[in-house]
């Protein structure tokens, strides 16, 4: 992936990511049916999982209080680094 453009991986905390599916559960199949440590056994797998993958992501944007401007600078400026 990266040598095809930018990667980025937005990291979210375990809270809020928590927090923002348990909201949207009913419209996700996959997590329609989990009570909250099945929920919360589901993050913390997948993460694991995916975790190798996302630390190669050339740019890591910190989703805890992220503004608009903190996804668009990093991503430019390693834009800019490859060209």
């Amino acid at each position: 992936m990266n040598e095809k453009g930018v990667t980025v991986w937005i990291d979210t905390p375990f809270e809020i990511l928590l927090g923002r599916l348990r909201q949207g559960k009913n419209q996700r199949p996959l997590l329609k049916a989990l009570d909250d440590e099945q929920l919360k056994a589901y993050i913390v797998k997948k993460n694991g999982d995916r975790r190798i993958f996302y630390e190669r992501a050339r740019v890591r944007i910190d989703d805890r209080n992220a503004r608009l401007e903190d996804f668009i600078k990093p991503i430019f400026e390693q834009t800019a680094e490859e060209d």
